[in-house]
């Protein structure tokens, strides 16, 4: 083998050690999201359908807080539910 073939071979195993790289520093960089439902069942799913799924889950605790009368909990809530409609608007504008 020639050095001209060896520099070549280590150019392309140097690129292929890039390209690797870059591809394990974009999934690093990718927040994946778990939800459980009530039968213990697992699931990821992207950063939209979670802020869909915990806008779910705090409207019915809202109203769990509003049927009890706990109106300074439900307020909490409130400002909660209000953020994650902001972030949701958010992605759907990006």
């Amino acid at each position: 083998m020639t050095n001209e073939e060896i520099e070549k071979i280590a150019e392309l195993l140097f690129k292929k050690m890039i390209n690797l790289q870059h591809e394990f520093d974009s999934k690093q960089n990718e927040v994946s999201y778990h939800v459980h439902d009530e039968f213990g069942n697992s699931s990821k799913i992207d950063k939209l359908s979670f802020f869909h799924y915990e806008l779910d889950r705090l409207k019915d605790l809202e109203n769990k807080y509003i049927e009890e009368e706990k109106y300074e909990k439900a307020a909490i809530i409130k400002n909660k539910l209000n953020k994650i409609l902001i972030k949701i608007n958010k992605l759907n504008n990006d």
